[in-house]
């Protein structure tokens, strides 16, 4: 039975098939499940005399990319006719299957749980049986959403100073950044100076002072990480360098004192 299409396939029909066969289908949404019946559908299969022999042919076909994000799960379906009823293997052909499915590899539904980026490669599906055999090959491809992996911190600076913010995430697609002030979008101009995930503030003002925002985002998410600015005028301060209480000096000399 297609989880994909809905379709029940019968390899190798018998007269003991003949009978009525209905779907049925359960959704779930939230908290509520609900299952509904089909129509009726009935099913006569004829005897005949001597049972025709013939190759797999595969009729419920995976796709030839089948995208996933890293974490989720994905089920690949291949169904074949035939007679004798073929016998499904899979292979990945540019790698070893994975530990995980090691109980599906035999099985019309290749069951991957927990998709990660090492499961990305082209698997095949052989359908065979002694009169001969039938493949499918698909590649799987695995995305994921953002994850940060440099945020920004609270900084305080002296004006008239320089600030490098920089903050760096990882995903598939690869993300991509932009900058907001008290969140209104910034961008390079004047003193200011946005270059994707880094930001450069030049000859700091006090005005310059409020929340900043990294946004990180693709295709499949969008990530925030956010830090408070204040720009402060400090007095003269003479901690660095602080003259000497005492400096001796010859009646006459020259003195030089910093």
């Amino acid at each position: 039975i297609s989880q994909v299409t809905g379709n029940l396939y019968i390899a190798k029909a018998k007269t003991s098939d003949t009978g009525t066969h209905s779907c049925y289908l359960t959704s779930h949404i939230d908290y509520a499940t609900t299952s509904v019946f089909s129509k009726v559908i009935p099913l006569i299969v004829q005897p005949v005399g001597e049972v025709r022999t013939h190759s797999p042919h595969i009729r419920a076909k995976f796709p030839s990319e089948t995208y996933a994000l890293a974490g989720q799960a994905i089920n690949l379906e291949c169904f074949a006719f035939g007679n004798p009823v073929p016998a499904i293997k899979w292979k990945k052909l540019d790698g070893s299957l994975p530990a995980k499915i090691s109980k599906f590899v035999n099985k019309s539904i290749l069951h991957i749980p927990d998709v990660q980026f090492e499961d990305e490669g082209v698997y095949e599906c052989v359908a065979e049986n002694s009169r001969g055999k039938d493949t499918l090959q698909g590649r799987i491809i695995v995305h994921a959403q953002p994850v940060w992996l440099q945020i920004i911190g609270d900084t305080k600076a002296d004006i008239g100073s320089v600030l490098w913010w920089k903050c760096a995430a990882a995903g598939k697609p690869r993300p991509t950044c932009r900058w907001l002030k008290n969140g209104q979008p910034l961008t390079s101009k004047s003193r200011f100076e946005v270059n994707n995930c880094a930001l450069k503030i030049s000859r700091l003002a006090l005005e310059d002072s409020g929340m900043y925002q990294c946004v990180a985002e693709n295709k499949h998410g969008t990530i925030y990480t956010s830090a408070e600015l204040k720009v402060e005028a400090f007095g003269p301060d003479f901690q660095a360098n602080q003259v000497k209480r005492l400096i001796p000096a010859a009646r006459g000399g020259e003195v030089i004192i910093e």
